[in-house]
């Protein structure tokens, strides 16, 4: 937060609260794995999309970056413990 000008304070100012704070990440990275989805499923032929579709899910970064992987993988275990307005935002792409 430092590198763009932000207090801690600051950045949590832009939510009216934790949940929605979290709700809004787990939207954008849902949405950012769906974008990944439909671009490697369009840049392969159909009989290939499936093979394309798994070797972009699970690249090398991935394994060893969890910030970059898949964000259903890296949130399921806190899920339940969220309110519901995080789950819902957590699990309309799947």
């Amino acid at each position: 937060m430092k590198s763009v000008g932000l207090t801690h304070g600051g950045f949590y100012a832009h939510f009216p609260s934790r949940d929605a704070l979290l709700a809004e990440a787990a939207d954008r990275a849902g949405a950012e794995a769906v974008a990944l989805a439909i671009d490697v499923a369009a840049s392969v032929p159909c009989e290939e999309a499936l093979d394309s579709l798994i070797c972009a899910y699970r690249p090398q970064e991935h394994v060893e970056g969890i910030e970059t992987g898949c964000p259903i993988a890296v949130l399921e275990s806190e899920m339940p413990r969220q309110a519901p307005e995080v789950r819902h935002a957590a699990t309309r792409r799947i």
